[in-house]
């Protein structure tokens, strides 16, 4: 996936959270073996702010649907 790829899948955005459309057999966190994960996009859903967003909860590598992602700790707290 590339980065515009992401930002194609989200579904919403405002100055708390995002939500991405997951696909599956994509995992939201590097494994031991490594390889491509969500949080390698993270920093392109800045959006102005300086920290990238984090995860509200995961997804398995599997599955696919919504995830969102706190964009302050603040946020993060609340969701």
């Amino acid at each position: 996936m590339t980065a515009e790829e992401i930002m194609a899948r989200l579904i919403y955005r405002d100055g708390l959270m995002l939500v991405i459309d997951k696909p599956a057999g994509l995992p939201v966190h590097k494994g031991p073996k490594g390889g491509e994960s969500l949080e390698d996009y993270f920093g392109a859903l800045r959006f102005g702010l300086p920290r990238p967003p984090a995860l509200a909860h995961r997804l398995d590598r599997d599955t696919s649907g919504c995830l969102v992602l706190g964009r302050h700790r603040k946020a993060l707290a609340a969701l």
